[in-house]
């Protein structure tokens, strides 16, 4: 008996919220009762919290069986009371916009994993964890196309972790991170947001400016994706990070130049080796590194073979004399025209006065 009446009040609510043949198909479809009741609990949950959010979601029910989504209607519930318990505004976006998400997420199994592990970020403990699963599962279709799921929920990890220590950082990383996750090796993205992190300075009222993290994670992935071995993007991270270090202008502007440079060096080796090689130069001048790495590009190509080192390590070690001598000193060999530079280094070997 009470199984009759649950159904008629969610017959009831369908009819008072939906067009008639709406509401007809989805009764039909909600008919199992291992389906129905749940879902007439969950709509009531809701109301409680609000009639109007429960009004969004039966509307929104509609169009997740339209788009085939049924199956999954009981995780996508769930997560939207969560959604609904901590933001209104959030719920109802959440139930406007999510049946297309769902839609984009075509294999039932995923979804169902996702919406949970969606959950999941949502029950964090930080205040911003709803907002930030919201922006996760927005991205998802994105991902799901590029990524397995064990990589999809440990960047998702990266980004909760980083949003509890700054919601409005957490938060840009979870809007750019299919752009990111293509670009940026997982085995590199702790050390690539910690060089992000490293961009941020003060403003004239001491407080942090975030613009420049802000903008790396924008940014940096279209320059990261035309590298394309993982060790070089590495490499790119740790020479970019120990610039950061000193002065994130020049860090940028480091960053800005390195796949033009890279990319008229033929092997990866070689490109390891300059950028490990920049490293020591960052060690003793972060502009006497962009100098370095202005030219170096030149000098690897101008020296002939690249398995041939030796006019290579002779003007790296001219020029970190230099640097010995004084820092401006190393910064104008450094920054000398490179054909000068290599003849110069090139007449010190043969003993030409």
């Amino acid at each position: 008996m009470s199984s009759f009446i649950k159904k008629d009040e969610l017959q009831e609510l369908l009819r008072d919220r939906l067009d008639a043949a709406t509401a007809q198909d989805l009764d039909e479809h909600l008919r199992d009762p291992y389906l129905r009741v749940p879902v007439l609990e969950l709509l009531n949950e809701l109301k409680e919290i609000s009639s109007k959010i429960q009004g969004e979601a039966v509307w929104a029910l509609g169009e997740v069986k339209r788009r085939g989504c049924l199956a999954s209607v009981i995780p996508w519930l769930d997560l939207g009371i969560t959604f609904a318990q901590a933001s209104g505004a959030l719920s109802l976006r959440y139930f406007k916009e999510s049946p297309m998400i769902l839609g984009f997420l075509e294999k039932e199994s995923n979804r169902d994993e996702l919406l949970a592990h969606a959950l999941e970020l949502a029950d964090g403990s930080g205040e911003a964890a709803p907002q930030c699963a919201y922006e996760w599962l927005k991205v998802l279709p994105q991902l799901c196309g590029e990524i397995a799921l064990p990589e999809i929920q440990e960047w998702a990890r990266l980004g909760m972790e980083l949003a509890e220590w700054n919601y409005v950082l957490g938060n840009e990383f979870f809007r750019e991170c299919p752009s990111i996750a293509k670009a940026v090796p997982m085995e590199s993205a702790k050390a690539w947001i910690g060089f992000g992190m490293k961009l941020m300075v003060q403003n004239s009222l001491g407080k942090p400016d975030y613009i420049g993290t802000l903008e790396f994670f924008r940014t940096s992935p279209s320059l990261f994706l035309e590298i394309n071995d993982a060790t070089v993007k590495q490499a790119v991270i740790d020479l970019g990070s120990s610039l950061a270090d000193h002065s994130p202008e020049q860090a940028v502007a480091f960053l800005a130049k390195a796949p033009e440079v890279l990319a008229r060096i033929s092997t990866a080796e070689w490109k390891i080796r300059v950028l490990k090689f920049g490293l020591l130069v960052a060690d003793r001048d972060p502009m006497a590194t962009l100098a370095y790495f202005g030219q170096v590009s030149e000098v690897v190509v101008l020296a002939g073979k690249e398995d041939d080192s030796g006019v290579f390590d002779a003007w790296f070690g001219r020029g970190m004399e230099a640097l010995e001598y004084s820092v401006e000193a190393g910064r104008a060999f450094f920054g000398l025209e490179t054909r000068q530079a290599c003849s110069a280094v090139e007449q010190a070997m043969s003993g030409v006065p």
